[in-house]
């Protein structure tokens, strides 16, 4: 019969069994061994009944191997406890890291993203003020040659009045598009 004793938080197993007897007439003996059946060859501790002794006398021996047992089993308990709160406060300095090192990446790929992004937007206003430029060179070449063209001067001075504030619109000076640039990289720096 399996039974479990526990002693403050420790469980001692043992079992009670009769010891089947190759001789007839002789009376029932027990054998108390401690571990559960299923763990009996892991069992050191025995006792059994005999001719010179019955089983209940060595039961102060058996009372401090209990005793002596449950202490083990609790020292033990602590010992796997403390491994597990050491190897649970490793993998958790590990997590933390590896968070750290996560959100570390994640900053640094922002701030490049953020980089590149102003490197565009600083070349999308070279190339509108190239155009804005080019669009004021076209209508001065134009205005130099406007009696070449088959107009009045009042259809010429109208399309180049509306070629500047084409050119006004897109020159990053005149639109102040520029200004808020420059304004947007004072505050990020």
């Amino acid at each position: 019969r399996d039974i479990c004793v526990m002693i403050g938080r420790s469980h001692v197993h043992f079992t009670v069994e009769p010891i089947i007897s190759k001789k007839e007439g002789q009376k029932e003996r027990l054998r108390l061994a401690f571990g559960a059946t299923r763990d009996r060859e892991n069992s050191n501790r025995v006792w059994e009944d005999s001719d010179e002794r019955q089983l209940e006398g060595g039961l102060t021996e058996v009372l401090v191997e209990v005793l002596v047992s449950a202490e083990l089993s609790y020292r033990g308990g602590l010992v796997r406890h403390r491994e597990w709160i050491i190897r649970r406060k490793s993998e958790a300095e590990a997590e933390l890291r590896r968070r750290q090192d996560e959100a570390e990446r994640r900053a640094r790929e922002l701030q490049e993203k953020l980089e590149r992004e102003r490197i565009r937007r600083l070349l999308s206003q070279a190339r509108a003020l190239d155009r804005a430029n080019q669009i004021r060179a076209y209508v001065e070449s134009a205005r130099l040659r406007v009696a070449e063209i088959p107009m009045t001067q009042a259809e010429f001075e109208n399309w180049a009045s509306w070629a500047q504030r084409e050119a006004d619109r897109l020159d990053p000076l005149k639109s102040g598009t520029i200004a808020q640039a420059i304004k947007e990289h004072c505050e990020e720096s």
